[in-house]
């Protein structure tokens, strides 16, 4: 056991010093150049535009794209009604099988909702696809006045920053042990 004033337990000491400082400080800018990612601002609850006549049951909703959700919403008259790409307004719509039918809705997509648009008859949450991260789960719900109203939860998107927080280690370590190195050689040579 090496006693507590030993030079080689304060050239260790400082050397993991001298490492670490650059390791944490590559972590930090990674967090900070991609706090967006990870940690996504949520969106509030939006009405959707109204349909001709009120809103009784989401049959379904149309996530064949990137970040794109369709919903397809059964009204009092009978019609199937879909959102236009614009979604500005809607179509009529025929019957398709390919609708994911997701899941009902919990208390985190419900409240906000609620809190805006009062109590909900129908909820329906989808997963839609993402490129590059995933997409975000998207809640329908129908009023009880027949209003259509959506809210997105984003999730956070971790892989550019895994990649690039996996690169500033690297950088970080390779930086630390040069400091390590130059300071070794330094105190070799004084």
């Amino acid at each position: 056991m090496l006693p507590a004033s030993s030079p080689f337990r304060q050239d260790a000491g400082c050397s993991c010093l001298i490492i670490s400082v650059p390791l944490l400080v590559a972590i930090l800018l990674a967090v900070l150049l991609f706090r967006q990612d990870l940690f996504p601002p949520q969106m509030p609850p939006e009405k959707l535009p109204s349909l001709p006549t009120p809103a009784i049951k989401i049959e379904g909703v149309d996530t064949g794209g990137f970040y794109a959700e369709a919903p397809y919403i059964r009204a009092t008259d009978g019609q199937l009604y879909s959102l236009d790409l614009s979604e500005s307004g809607w179509e009529v719509a025929s019957p398709n099988p390919d609708l994911d039918t997701g899941n009902p809705c919990k208390r985190k997509s419900l409240e906000p909702i609620e809190a805006v648009a009062g109590p909900i008859d129908d909820c329906l949450v989808v997963q839609t696809i993402g490129e590059r991260c995933p997409g975000p789960l998207v809640a329908f719900a129908i009023a009880q006045n027949g209003d259509v109203w959506r809210i997105r939860h984003l999730k956070a998107c971790t892989i550019i920053f895994s990649t690039v927080c996996a690169a500033f280690l690297v950088l970080g370590l390779i930086m630390g042990l040069l400091f390590a190195g130059f300071r070794q050689l330094i105190l070799r040579f004084t």
